[in-house]
C-alpha cells in the first residue's frame, strides 16, 4: 500500500513538474532560441554586407587617379555612400548578442564610416566643379594622381580598415578569451591610431585655386 502511494505521488508529482515546463518554461526557452537564430541570421548578413563593401569600396582609391579613373572611383564611392548607411540598423538587430566592448567598438566602426565617405565627397566634387580635375588631366606628361591624391588614399584606407575590423570584431567569441581580449585590444588601439592620424590631416582641403591664383605674385623674390 505505502509503495503504490509513493509510486502515485512520484508520478503526479513528475505530471506536475513536466505540466511547469511545458506551459511556464517552454515558452520562453523556445522565444530565447528564436531570438538567438535570427540574431545570429542578421549577424551573418551584416557581415556579408562588409564582405561586399570591402570589394566595392576598393575602387574608390581611383578617385586618387586623372581621367577616367577619377570617375570610376566616383561612381563607387557614390554606391558605397548608398550601402553604408544600412550598418548600423543592422547592426542594432543584433546588438543583444555581442558583449558590451564589442557593441562599443562595432558601432565606432559604422558610425565613423559615413563621415569618411561624406568627406571623400566633398573633395571629389570640389576637384570637379573647380575644373581643377580637368586641368591635371590635360597636363603633359599627365600626372599619375591628382594633387589631392595622398588625402583620399588616407582616406579610403581608413574606410576599408573600418569594413575589416568590424567584421573581425562580429567574429570574436568570449569564450575564447585569449584570443577576444588581445584582438580586440589590438584593433581599439588601431582605431584610436588611425582617428588621430586622419584628426591631425587637414580637415578641410584649401580652396581649388586656378594656375593664375597659383602662380607666384609678380612681387614675389
Amino acid at each position: 500500500m505505502v509503495q503504490a502511494q509513493t509510486a502515485l505521488v512520484s508520478a503526479i508529482t513528475a505530471a506536475f513538474v513536466t505540466m511547469v515546463i511545458e506551459y511556464l518554461a517552454k515558452p520562453q526557452l523556445e522565444a530565447r532560441k528564436d531570438r538567438i537564430v535570427e540574431g545570429n541570421r542578421e549577424r551573418r548578413k551584416l557581415m556579408a554586407k562588409l564582405f561586399a563593401l570591402t570589394n566595392e569600396a576598393s575602387r574608390i582609391a581611383m578617385l586618387a587617379q586623372t581621367g577616367i579613373g577619377f570617375h570610376l572611383g566616383k561612381a563607387a564611392l557614390e554606391s558605397t555612400r548608398d550601402d553604408i548607411s544600412e550598418l548600423y540598423p543592422s547592426l542594432l538587430k543584433f546588438e543583444y548578442l555581442l558583449t558590451k566592448r564589442q557593441r562599443k567598438l562595432a558601432s565606432k566602426y559604422v558610425l565613423g564610416s559615413p563621415g569618411k565617405v561624406q568627406v571623400l565627397t566633398v573633395l571629389a566634387e570640389m576637384y570637379e566643379s573647380s575644373g581643377l580635375h580637368k586641368m591635371e588631366t590635360m597636363k603633359e606628361p599627365r600626372p599619375e594622381k591628382l594633387g589631392m591624391g595622398p588625402r583620399i588614399e588616407q582616406l579610403w584606407s581608413a574606410l576599408i580598415e573600418e569594413f575589416v575590423s568590424t567584421y573581425t570584431v562580429l567574429t570574436l567569441s568570449p569564450y575564447r578569451p585569449w584570443s577576444y581580449f588581445r584582438t580586440l585590444r589590438k584593433l581599439e588601439q588601431r582605431h584610436n591610431e588611425v582617428e588621430r592620424d586622419l584628426a591631425n590631416s587637414d580637415d578641410c582641403p584649401d580652396e581649388p585655386r586656378s594656375e593664375a591664383e597659383n602662380a607666384s605674385s609678380p612681387d614675389a623674390p
